[in-house]
């Protein structure tokens, strides 16, 4: 099972192009339905005690990438069932979350919420015991290549640092093949590939078959 935690401003439907990747992967979207200013590690640790099957692969995106982080962090802490790898895409390190103005996009409340959330965040946990893989596109002008090597240096064993040429920040939204390929190979082995070929609370899965615009998303 593949859980997926969506980025600053959005919903789940951001991951509706992911059906893509079923029936291999099982592909389980959620809301990020936190109320006010709920710190990250609050929300990601709510929603873990909340999902009745927190096992599997988690991927998060941007803000999202940060919820997943403190999902399996809060599986470890706690000693409970967590995720066999995890997979952040664009993950904001310290500088992203300094400029994430930057990013543009239509403000709104709940983007203007999360951004502030996203900016308050700090690890919870040094490092995962579990492999880390961190996709970032070579494009993308808010989350740098020194945020994606901070982050692949909070996995265990087997973390890797995944380039994907000429795309920018918010590629979940439509998977290319390389990274639908990676995301199928970490979720076929416990502990993710060992090599790599090319270059808040959440409720409720996503029938994936939606549609709605992302304007107004950042982070």
């Amino acid at each position: 099972m593949l859980h997926c935690f969506h980025h600053a401003g959005g919903d789940r439907r951001a991951f509706r192009h992911w059906a893509r990747l079923e029936p291999h992967v099982r592909v389980v979207a959620y809301d990020d339905d936190a109320s006010g200013p709920e710190p990250i590690v609050a929300t990601a640790r709510r929603w873990w005690r909340g999902v009745p099957d927190p096992s599997g692969v988690y991927y998060g995106h941007s803000m999202g990438a940060l919820v997943a982080y403190e999902a399996a962090a809060a599986a470890e802490a706690l000693g409970g069932v967590g995720p066999r790898a995890v997979v952040l895409g664009a993950p904001p390190g310290r500088h992203a979350r300094r400029c994430l103005d930057r990013a543009g996009g239509r403000p709104t409340d709940r983007l203007t919420r999360d951004l502030a959330r996203v900016r308050r965040y700090v690890p919870s946990r040094a490092a995962l015991r579990v492999p880390v893989h961190v996709v970032r596109g070579t494009l993308d002008d808010v989350v740098g290549e020194a945020d994606a090597l901070e982050w692949t240096a909070r996995g265990g064993p087997g973390s890797r640092h995944h380039r994907l040429p000429g795309a920018g920040h918010l590629f979940h939204h439509v998977p290319d093949d390389v990274l639908t390929d990676l995301v199928r190979a970490v979720a076929a082995t416990p502990t993710g590939p060992d090599a790599f070929a090319g270059a808040d609370a959440f409720a409720g899965p996503d029938a994936l078959d939606a549609d709605r615009g992302s304007a107004g998303a950042v982070a």
